[in-house]
């Protein structure tokens, strides 16, 4: 995979602004394929919130955070938050956490997986387990809605 750093300026956002902390926004195509699976499945129109779901997001995040972690070997940590930038959860992004005398910073990165590395992200999120344990998901969903209703 290669990561590269498009953009970067300090942290503006006074709340945002927290030294020993810095929020990196990541563009990527592995989250092309997660956000595909959820597409095909309908993730996004799900009346319930989806384990299988989660997963997926699991997957990539920790994948995207490992290479994080090469292109700031300086961090001491690095984690996904929906929330990152902002508390109503319209700006995802990855926790940065490194020496508290350090100021906060906005870093935007780009991380291109080859097509060997998409391809096996993609068979493990489009897997058959994951397919199946959605479906198994939607049905448990239906049948407590109608057993519900009686």
């Amino acid at each position: 995979m290669r990561a590269t750093i498009t953009q970067t300026r300090e942290a503006g956002h006074a709340l945002r602004n927290k030294s020993g902390r810095s929020i990196v926004y990541v563009e990527s195509n592995l989250n092309d394929i997660a956000d595909k699976f959820a597409m095909a499945n309908g993730i996004y129109e799900l009346p319930f919130k989806s384990k299988t779901w989660n997963k997926v997001c699991r997957q990539v995040n920790k994948t995207l955070s490992t290479e994080l972690k090469k292109l700031f070997p300086e961090a001491l940590n690095i984690t996904f938050s929906a929330k990152a930038g902002c508390k109503c959860g319209c700006s995802p992004g990855y926790i940065m956490k490194h020496e508290p005398n350090q100021r906060g910073r906005n870093f935007w990165v780009t991380i291109e997986a080859s097509e060997l590395e998409s391809n096996v992200v993609s068979t493990g999120i489009n897997s058959s387990l994951n397919r199946y344990s959605l479906q198994e998901e939607i049905e448990n969903h239906k049948s407590k809605r109608s057993s519900a209703a009686v």
